[in-house]
């Protein structure tokens, strides 16, 4: 690590941290890099040579209180966004069965992995243990499927092993791919509720610990009638509209920063 500290009366501190996180920035470090044995490494003579604007420092501290407010609303939808958990209020008279009892097609035969240097750049999803791992040409999967972590992932209460894609997607085999029928179950409600609960006892491995498929098929699903199912997932999706909006104001307010930025440094 590096220390770097402005200069009195000659940049803000705060908007010199801006500028360094800028696009402008690290395409320079990147550029001018010393790179050994696959170690890039920054010393202080070459970040020194990073030119950057500097308009007086009362036009500067205008600036850094413009991109502050920016940030505050960045930070408060990213800590919506982080902490949101959908709640489930489990009635302990809903009847309890076993995933693999459940109208859920199980399609893990499917699933293939690409290594990295085998993968053909596109613009369909390839789904890993917990997420979206790249983007490649082709797909195995073109529909609306539940996906739950096999290995790789973290099963406890609010961890959001599961979660629910549609369309054309590649899935490799860190992950488990569920079909479900939507007309008996809700898919919506059981991938909330796999998220909510702690699945830890149903994982083995010590080494790799695993979710393998005999475990998922025996995770004990509490099921309610459709009715209240399809009344959890209308709430569930409003709630999700709200999470929706923070992550677009969130988009929105960090172009707001890069804009500012951009045009400050092309003046």
């Amino acid at each position: 690590m590096g220390c770097i500290r402005a200069k009195d009366n000659m940049i803000n501190p705060v908007l010199l941290n801006y500028f360094l996180k800028s696009s402008y920035a690290k395409e320079f470090f990147k550029s001018n890099a010393n790179t050994t044995t696959n170690i890039s490494n920054l010393n202080f003579k070459t970040i020194g040579k990073l030119k950057l604007p500097v308009p007086p420092i009362e036009t500067q501290n205008q600036i850094v209180e413009e991109l502050n407010s920016y940030q505050k609303i960045i930070d408060g939808c990213r800590q919506v966004i982080e902490n949101y958990k959908p709640s489930i209020d489990i009635d302990p008279s809903w009847e309890m069965v076993e995933l693999r009892k459940l109208p859920i097609k199980n399609l893990d035969s499917k699933r293939k992995p690409i290594s990295k240097n085998e993968r053909v750049r596109g613009d369909v999803p390839y789904y890993g243990s917990t997420q979206i791992k790249d983007y490649v040409k082709d797909f195995i999967f073109d529909e609306r499927l539940l996906l739950i972590g096999e290995d790789g992932a973290k099963w406890g209460p609010g961890e959001k092993t599961s979660f629910i894609i549609e369309g054309k997607s590649w899935v490799n085999n860190h992950i488990h791919v569920l079909q479900v029928d939507n007309s008996k179950i809700s898919d919506v409600y059981l991938s909330a509720l796999i998220n909510m609960m702690d699945l830890n006892n149903y994982i083995s491995g010590a080494v790799v610990p695993k979710l393998t498929q005999q475990s998922l098929n025996n995770i004990l699903i509490p099921l309610p009638n459709f009715k209240i199912q399809k009344n959890l997932e209308e709430k569930i999706l409003d709630e999700q509209v709200i999470i929706d909006g923070n992550k677009k104001i969130l988009d929105i307010f960090s172009k707001k920063i890069t804009d500012k930025i951009n045009k400050i440094w092309s003046n």
